[in-house]
């Protein structure tokens, strides 16, 4: 089909667009993090969850991503605020 769409000027390629957020409970978060770095503040301290990344690809992606950009004090400072790990989705959707 793509091969068939195809001209000598005009070439198509397959790609692949993630889209990563923070999922927010508003009757349980008032003050809304802004910015990634947010969730080190102690107010959202044990209020954040997210699946372990050795668990789920995309996880993986994300921790790349930001100890990339955020550096690994990042992920050091979300463990001393005691946000939850979780080893399966549909545990971080019950711990919600």
């Amino acid at each position: 089909m793509v091969a068939e769409r195809a001209t000598a000027t005009c070439r198509w390629i397959a790609q692949r667009l993630s889209i990563v957020g923070i999922p927010i409970r508003g009757d349980k978060v008032k003050d809304v993090p802004a910015t990634w770095s947010d969730p080190q503040a102690s107010q959202y301290k044990g209020m954040m969850v997210m699946p372990d990344p050795s668990f789920t690809a995309i996880q993986l992606v994300v921790v790349g991503m930001l100890s990339r950009a955020l550096g690994w004090d990042y992920y050091k400072a979300l463990r001393a605020e005691r946000h939850h790990v979780t080893s399966w989705c549909h545990s971080a959707r019950s711990a919600l």
